[in-house]
């Protein structure tokens, strides 16, 4: 079942109404005979109206939502710590610390203060990268790097939800 709020119908009129006025005035181009030109405006705008609502709930979530993307810089990733997180994609995608050593990966991303092993014994760093937004909070980004026979062999971007 559909919960129809108030709020819900409100945005719907607010849509409803605009798309009305544009569409007797494209209309009043194409037909002529004014009742038919009314009844196409009103059947066209009980349509276009909940798709032209989904359209806006869809842009606002993604705008919400969307974390941008930049490529690895060492330069950004150690002057920049609160920005990191736009930089984790490139790091995963690209693969440029898997099979590196942890000599290795302390030249590329600096040293980290986070270290220890799991259950299992592998060691695993775990890299601060900042906080970005999370819809209606924050999210708190983390890189972690598992080591196994002191090479690099999963890397992972942790959220943290606020």
């Amino acid at each position: 079942m559909i919960n129809i709020t108030s709020e819900n119908i409100g945005f719907h009129i607010i849509i409803a109404i605009p798309t009305f006025f544009i569409l007797q005035w494209l209309l009043k181009k194409v037909i002529k005979v004014y009742l038919y030109r009314i009844i196409t405006t009103w059947i066209l705008t009980i349509l276009l109206t909940p798709l032209l609502y989904l359209a806006v709930v869809i842009i606002f979530f993604s705008i919400l939502f969307n974390e941008p993307s930049k490529k690895f810089d060492k330069t950004s990733w150690r002057s920049n710590i609160d920005k990191r997180f736009q930089m984790s994609d490139d790091i995963i995608k690209s693969g440029i610390l898997i099979g590196k050593d942890t000599t290795q990966i302390k030249d590329i991303l600096g040293d980290t203060n986070l270290k220890y092993q799991d259950s299992t014994k592998q060691l695993i760093w775990t890299y601060d990268m900042g906080e970005g937004r999370g819809g209606l909070g924050f999210l708190f980004h983390r890189l972690g790097i598992t080591f196994k026979e002191n090479k690099a062999v999963i890397i992972q971007h942790f959220e943290i939800r606020d």
